[in-house]
């Protein structure tokens, strides 16, 4: 399975002249250069986490607001 979509993604990416190194995320830390790539699990791991983060933080201030002047 993972063979399938790892074939379609760089097939989608080669149509628009891309790789999938054009889409890693580079960072530089203390001089240091340092790459990820963004289709390593992990990645997709970490981004859900904020993604989920964010609608909490967005529940929990709706929710203060609502308490302090409702």
């Amino acid at each position: 399975m993972f063979t399938r979509v790892n074939n379609w993604i760089d097939t989608t990416l080669e149509g628009m002249n891309l790789s999938r190194r054009d889409l890693d995320f580079r960072f530089k830390f203390r001089g240091h250069k340092y790459r990820y790539p963004t289709f390593h699990p992990i990645w997709w791991i970490i981004r859900i986490a904020e993604i989920i983060f964010a609608t909490y933080a967005l529940y929990a201030w709706c929710f203060i607001m609502i308490v302090l002047f409702g």
